[in-house]
């Protein structure tokens, strides 16, 4: 069911690609189906368009964490401020 319903929003995105909302609900779908690849590249896309967008930020870093590029998401954690002692501590 998620992945026809991650396929629906893709095919809706192609009608609307700088549709930043949901864009990156599919973004967070794709990272609750542990599509970490696929959902990283869909939240470097919201990053282009949005710069600063702090969900899109955390959601690559998690991307990052789950395919070991570890460095990678510690530096966007780092950039972060003001973050929430539970995202703080997702690298650790």
């Amino acid at each position: 069911m998620s992945n026809e319903l991650i396929n629906n929003l893709l095919d809706a995105l192609k009608l609307s690609p700088d549709n930043v909302p949901l864009r990156l609900q599919v973004a967070d779908l794709m990272l609750q189906e542990k599509m970490y690849a696929e959902s990283a590249t869909q939240y470097r896309q919201i990053l282009e368009k949005s710069y600063g967008n702090t969900k899109a930020q955390l959601g690559l870093a998690t991307c990052y964490f789950y395919l070991q590029k570890n460095s990678a998401a510690i530096i966007i954690y780092e950039q972060l401020q003001n973050l929430s002692l539970e995202d703080q501590v997702r690298y650790i």
